[in-house]
């Protein structure tokens, strides 16, 4: 029920704003890790970072993480926000080089800068691995 109620969020709601996108990784026809992207105007949110549980802790999600901000305006800033508990999430983070930005009470607001031009935001919005 869980994963229906994901699947009509993301085809009925999110994916149908231009400024949302959804990067999959896939290897052949598994998927392996996935997240959100918004484009908030002064800075892009990454948010719903989720590795498939059978491929956790072999790297994918930071392969992912880099590809898509590697994909990204050169200089626009980057952000997450990770709940604090989530100590996995967080060294992902700043492995990468996310920075802290604001401390709340129970998350962090972590910001990157973007590096390279955004080569495939339209090809990602169109692709629509939900029906």
């Amino acid at each position: 029920m869980v994963r229906k109620s994901y699947c009509a969020y993301i085809k009925n709601d999110f994916l149908q704003s231009e400024k949302n996108c959804l990067a999959i990784l896939i290897d052949k026809d598994d998927y392996l890790a996935g997240l959100r992207i918004s484009d908030e105007g002064e800075f892009f949110l990454i948010e719903a970072l989720e590795t498939k549980p059978k491929y956790r802790r072999l790297g994918y999600g930071e392969k992912l993480m880099r590809e898509v901000i590697n994909s990204l305006v050169e200089g626009k800033e980057i952000r997450s926000e990770v709940t604090i508990s989530n100590t996995k999430s967080l060294a992902l983070h700043h492995k990468i080089g996310f920075k802290t930005k604001i401390k709340k009470e129970k998350n962090l607001v972590l910001s990157f800068i973007g590096k390279k031009y955004l080569k495939f935001w339209k090809n990602l919005t169109k692709n629509n691995y939900f029906g």
